[in-house]
């Protein structure tokens, strides 16, 4: 299925086992990788995300997505994933807890943040 909507995408990525990330075989900077990560599902990534690339590496040093170079590659990934659902739900797990490592830092950003912040309204 091909989608390119907005405010959309994560109904679809949590649709499918299996997501290709578009625009990263050519240069336009590419897509979050998190997002469908975030959702469950294994990722195929071209070379191009210079927008997104420590996320990417993230994952893919975690197993939870592949990167292809061309679409010969992209066309023999995918139909090697889908006929693996061990391999899927291992990256599965994987792109879910780098996921869950990326909030951790988050909160821990927020956590040091905070108190230089001003209260927010209502709050003592």
């Amino acid at each position: 299925y091909l989608a390119d909507t907005t405010g959309e995408m994560r109904l679809f990525y949590a649709a499918f086992d299996v997501t290709f990330l578009a625009g990263s075989l050519v240069p336009v900077g590419g897509h979050n990788p998190m997002e469908p990560a975030a959702v469950g599902t294994a990722l195929i990534l071209g070379p191009m995300i210079p927008n997104n690339r420590l996320s990417a590496d993230a994952l893919l040093k975690a197993g939870a997505a592949v990167e292809i170079a061309d679409e010969q590659e992209l066309a023999s990934t995918v139909a090697s994933l889908l006929t693996n659902e061990e391999k899927c739900r291992e990256m599965i797990a994987s792109a879910r807890d780098v996921v869950e490592e990326e909030r951790k830092s988050l909160d821990r950003i927020f956590d040091a943040l905070a108190p230089l912040l001003p209260p927010r309204e209502g709050s003592p």
